[in-house]
């Protein structure tokens, strides 16, 4: 008799099939009991290597043994009357069918069920739920002026990309918020200094916070294959910090553990957690990317906690009370901790918002921004953000363009996949004659926040001051169909009918336009083609009235657009008094085009060391 036909009559190759349906039923058994119990990702490989090791026993066994009415006995023992009286053959056919059948339907099961969209909580927290949403941004110059929904469908996703959804604070008083918060930010930002991972921004991973959301519809509009989510439960210096790796495609734990350490045990477990994320990820980690990840932190518990409290309030948006908190806390921070760099680029942030809305004195904010800059990068000088800080005094400050530029570049050579870095750099270009260039970085920066508005508003400008009106309409469109009161969205809408004659569908904008200081210049520029003269000086009085001087520019541009010159002029004469950093605009401005053949405009440009560059400004047509 030949060795198959043997295997057959002794029923091995039945026996095989029955372990190996039996041990895929095991593992699917045993991966949900990992997840509902918390248990950490060694078990399943435990329980795998358990069943390998028994797959060689069952064989060897079934070869010897048989299973008869009168129980186990020696195949060699069993004559044919005993063999014909022991069907065994037809009973293993019998529960290989039967656990077939149950495999199928799992299968399926697994396949048409809805995927889980919060974070993984504890047996004794399953029913928690995260905090209420956060807003806002804390990228230097920008503000987020409402939800970040979707807003453009992504790309198929690469797979050495991944989103960190907010963590849940599920500490006991669920006043944690602040530090839930914080340690998914920290977790973003250093998987973002990765060069070959790409990372989803903050605003559009917040965008999903207390949202029960499909994991393969976050996945499918972040244009990610990989989520990053979890629960923190802090009560007095204890922490409990649960996270998991999982496929937006299907929801398949990639990776998960669970943390029980004390508060200063923190920096090790966020540093454990990025480390996994990579390897499971298989990203090839750089000496230098892993000198990036590391840096610009702090070692000091309690200043760390001050910075993510001052960091959560920038977030709360644009208002002067949580930014003037958002100062005080990361000043308490930096006095802990001299050498937190981390903590003086988000000092730097908070001094940007305040000077971008006129809430602190100019001069103050620049002697602040200077320090913040020179700090982060003597304290982190292998991160982009003192490199971005310093472009930003040079650029609106200084008006030294091209070292700026190289200091801008040089941040996004580091940080490649750091959609605030991507967002200044483009917004750096828009006063420069780059026109492509501009729309190139801030379509990325929109690449890397998809559902992020403040970057769709922004694209949509750059493609007005680059000439290109008919893109950016469809662009500003979109976001106003994600959220009709968005601030910039109906102005920069406004601004493109205007310059293409059509004043009435300009002024329907600048009247639904929710940003005081642009509806009044809008509804000045519209009401006055329209030849509604006193209407139009009443809202140019308005801008005056109402603004002053901080809105100088604008009144230029208003000026300038009525004929007004030596208005204008006068106007951008108190621009330069109050350091407005609308100037840094002059020369891509399309508002300010009937001011160009006048000798004054070249000796404004000059005063903003734009004039080297005026040669390449052919003004785009529109």
């Amino acid at each position: 008799m030949s060795l198959l036909a043997e295997l057959k009559r002794r029923n091995v190759i039945r026996v095989a099939i029955l372990y190996v349906v039996t041990a895929w039923l095991l593992l699917q058994a045993a991966d949900v009991g990992m997840s509902a119990l918390g248990l950490p990702e060694w078990t399943g490989r435990l329980v795998l290597l358990l069943l390998g090791l028994g797959f060689p026993v069952a064989l060897v066994f079934s070869w010897i043994y048989e299973l008869t009415p009168d129980g186990l006995r020696r195949e060699t023992e069993i004559d044919a009357a005993g063999r014909a009286s022991a069907p065994t053959s037809h009973r293993l056919n019998i529960a290989i069918v039967a656990l077939l059948v149950i495999a199928v339907g799992l299968g399926v099961a697994n396949r048409l069920a809805p995927r889980p969209s919060g974070p993984a909580a504890t047996a004794d927290e399953s029913s928690t739920a995260a905090g209420a949403a956060a807003t806002g941004t804390a990228a230097a110059g920008t503000v987020a002026d409402g939800p970040a929904e979707r807003a453009a469908a992504p790309s198929r996703a690469v797979e050495q990309s991944i989103a960190v959804l907010p963590f849940a604070d599920l500490s006991p008083a669920g006043d944690n918020e602040y530090f839930s918060d914080g340690l998914t930010e920290e977790l973003l930002n250093s998987l973002a200094k990765v060069r070959a991972l790409k990372v989803a921004g903050r605003t559009s991973s917040f965008a999903y916070k207390d949202r029960d959301v499909d994991l393969r519809v976050i996945g499918e509009e972040l244009g990610v294959a990989h989520l990053l989510e979890g629960s923190v439960r802090k009560a007095g210096n204890r922490l409990r910090i649960t996270a998991q790796l999982v496929k937006a495609e299907d929801g398949y734990h990639v990776w998960s553990e669970t943390y029980d350490r004390e508060l200063t045990d923190v920096f090790a477990i966020q540093s454990d957690i990025a480390g996994h994320v990579v390897n499971a990820l298989q990203v090839t980690l750089l000496g230098e990317d892993a000198r990036r990840m590391r840096a610009g932190g702090t070692d000091d518990v309690e200043a760390y906690n001050d910075y993510l409290r001052g960091r959560y309030l920038i977030n709360q948006g644009s208002r002067r009370d949580t930014l003037r908190e958002a100062v005080a806390a990361l000043e308490s921070a930096l006095q802990k901790d001299p050498a937190f760099a981390d903590g003086w680029f988000a000092l730097g942030n908070a001094m940007v918002n305040l000077l971008a809305n006129g809430w602190i004195d100019t001069e103050e904010a620049w002697a602040r921004l200077e320090q913040t800059a020179a700090e982060t990068r003597r304290h982190a000088p292998q991160v982009a953000g003192g490199y971005m800080l310093e472009g930003y005094l040079l650029a609106y400050r200084d008006f030294r363009w091209q070292e700026a530029l190289a200091l801008m570049r040089r941040a996004v050579e580091l940080e490649p996949g750091n959609a605030v870095v991507a967002f200044n750099y483009a917004v750096l270009l828009r006063s420069l004659p780059y026109y492509d260039e501009a729309v190139a970085a801030m379509r990325r920066a929109v690449q890397l926040e998809p559902t992020n508005l403040v970057n769709q508003v922004f694209l949509g400008n750059i493609m007005m001051t680059a000439g290109r009106c008919p893109e950016a309409k469809p662009v500003l469109a979109q976001v106003l169909a994600v959220d009709p009161g968005f601030n910039r969205a109906h102005y920069y809408l406004g601004v493109c009918e205007y310059l293409a004659g059509d004043p009435a569908a300009a002024l329907a904008h600048f009247d639904a336009e929710p940003l005081g200081w642009m509806h009044a210049t809008g509804r000045a520029l519209a009401l006055y083609a329209l030849g509604r003269s006193e209407e139009a000086d009443a809202a140019q009085a308005e801008l005056v009235a109402t603004y002053g001087d901080t809105a100088a520019y604008q009144q230029a541009q208003v000026a300038a657009q009525r004929g007004e010159t030596e208005l204008a002029f006068d106007r951008l004469e108190r621009a330069f008094a109050a350091g407005d950093v609308g100037l840094s605009q002059l020369l891509t401005d399309p508002l300010m085009a009937p001011l160009r053949d006048d000798a004054r405009y070249r000796t404004a440009l000059e005063r903003v060391n734009l004039l080297q560059f005026l040669d390449e400004a052919v003004p785009p047509e529109r």
